[in-house]
């Protein structure tokens, strides 16, 4: 039975059976199950009924499915599932239909649901685009499409962009919109703990606790987040969840102190907010100084075309890679399955081992070119030390197949990764600019000039420094430099 995509199948399933719950429908790229399990701590707590539906599992199917903050039997689970095709026997709904919420909110099998006391946006960002469209602006569209009249709660940090497309959704439909900047109450609260949780956290127990706000039964309790933060399971799994190894076996792990980390971060944005903790809590050594970090990584296929730039913002050169492809059905050689098979096998395929390690070589400091993309950085940078008002412009498109990230974007974030190498403070880094379109070397100094121009009032360098390999140096003053008509500098490496 193939996927269809669209809620016919769904419709036809739910039929016209009433609703006569009220829903807190929830959607965005990164944040929506934390949002959800903060949502359903509150009501717990507050002693109010209700169901949550999440999805994919991560360890039981029936985990999707929770009856005030509990997983529902396994038998009753079952029961539902295979229900499923008595209810719609001529065009019964497939396990993507019957398990998964979809990718993005306007085709969700959630958005069947007409009765919503209130909807939330969470965080938007890139991922599935060949559903969802390639643009912020287009999948802000699809997942502000679960609005229907409700209030609808946004996270107030997302993109101008982003906000601009839901302004217009919510207008159209008659949703009032509450972003979660906008309670100075919360604000203020979470600029308190900002040294104690990471943004992206306080910012969905905001999301969280104005959705529970909008409930007539929640009426006169006014949570706090630090509140919503210390409730009992109130955190998902796999979202920067420290793990404690002395409590799985006894031996050498009983003294082991090494903080872990498990965190299922699958898109880019996820994956800057995992660095960013790592950078904050696992690269500082007790002494004080920076240390290494070994990582673990998996990935589901098809990622070839994206793992490396997932990876990027958390691969530092000197950490430890381990790779691994999780348990897959399809994979294992034959033997007599087990009944969790049948619901593994729905689960992409991890992504082949070659891939992934191509993916990790194609990083500065994983491929062996690590030594001189530090020296043209550090290179740069002492250019601008020595001279004020110069300004630091790498330049280069992206030249890999195994990532769309450019070259130039590659030696910036290898500056900023390593605090510019103390040559400039991080208060200059807005001095260090980038050019993603050049592909050879005359290119590199000819958009270089143009990018100069168009960030600075159409005004042209007094001079021009290259920093490049020893071998292109005579290339670049003998050839480039007669053909732009500029005087160049040339600092081979």
């Amino acid at each position: 039975m193939a996927i269809k995509l669209g809620l016919q199948r769904m419709q036809n399933l739910y039929g016209t059976s009433p609703q006569p719950w009220k829903a807190i429908h929830v959607a965005g790229t990164n944040g929506k199950g934390s949002v959800c399990s903060y949502v359903s701590s509150l009501l717990t707590h507050s002693k109010i009924p209700h169901g949550r539906f999440t999805s994919p599992f991560i360890r039981r199917p029936e985990d999707s499915i929770l009856i005030n903050n509990s997983a529902i039997a396994s038998d009753l689970f079952r029961s539902l599932y295979d229900g499923a095709d008595e209810a719609s026997p001529s065009d019964p709904p497939t396990h993507f239909e019957r398990m998964t919420d979809g990718t993005g909110g306007r085709l969700d099998s959630t958005n069947v649901m007409k009765n919503k006391a209130v909807t939330v946006i969470t965080k938007i960002g890139l991922d599935h685009q060949e559903y969802l469209g390639n643009t912020i602006g287009k999948i802000a569209a699809e997942k502000a499409a679960i609005m229907n009249g409700a209030p609808c709660i946004v996270n107030g940090r997302n993109s101008p962009e982003a906000l601009e497309v839901i302004a217009e959704t919510a207008q159209r439909v008659g949703s009032r919109l509450l972003l979660s900047t906008d309670d100075s109450r919360l604000g203020d609260e979470a600029a308190s703990l900002s040294g104690t949780w990471p943004q992206h956290v306080l910012d969905n127990a905001i999301c969280a606790i104005k959705a529970c706000e909008q409930l007539e039964e929640f009426q006169g309790y006014s949570p706090t987040i630090q509140d919503l933060l210390q409730l009992p399971s109130v955190h998902m799994e796999g979202r920067l969840q420290e793990i404690d190894l002395t409590a799985t076996a006894p031996g050498k792990r009983a003294n082991r102190t090494t903080p872990i980390i498990l965190d299922g971060a699958h898109n880019l944005d996820a994956a800057t907010l995992l660095a960013k903790h790592a950078g904050q809590h696992l690269r500082i050594a007790k002494s004080g100084g920076r240390q290494p970090i070994t990582w673990i990584l998996g990935m589901s296929s098809p990622r070839e075309q994206t793992a490396s730039e997932i990876l990027l913002p958390l691969l530092h050169p000197g950490d430890k890679v381990a790779l691994v492809e999780y348990d897959h059905p399809l994979r294992r050689p034959e033997s007599s399955p087990t009944p969790a098979d049948y619901f593994l096998s729905f689960r992409p395929l991890p992504l082949d081992m070659g891939k992934l390690e191509a993916a990790v070589k194609a990083l500065p400091g994983f491929g062996g070119e690590i030594p001189t993309f530090v020296e043209h950085v550090k290179a740069g940078l002492r250019c601008i030390a020595e001279d004020p008002q110069a300004v630091l412009m790498f330049s280069g498109g992206p030249t890999r197949k195994e990532t769309q990230l450019s070259e130039a974007q590659s030696y910036a974030d290898i500056a900023a990764r390593n605090g510019y190498f103390s040559i400039i403070p991080a208060s200059e880094a807005h001095r260090v600019l980038v050019e993603e379109r050049a592909l050879d070397s005359y290119y590199n100094v000819l958009f270089s000039l143009v990018q100069f121009w168009r960030l600075h009032s159409r005004r042209w360098p007094a001079r021009l420094t290259v920093v490049s390999h020893a071998f292109k140096s005579p290339a670049s003053t003998t050839d480039t430099a007669p053909r732009l008509g500029f005087r160049l500098t040339a600092r081979g490496m």
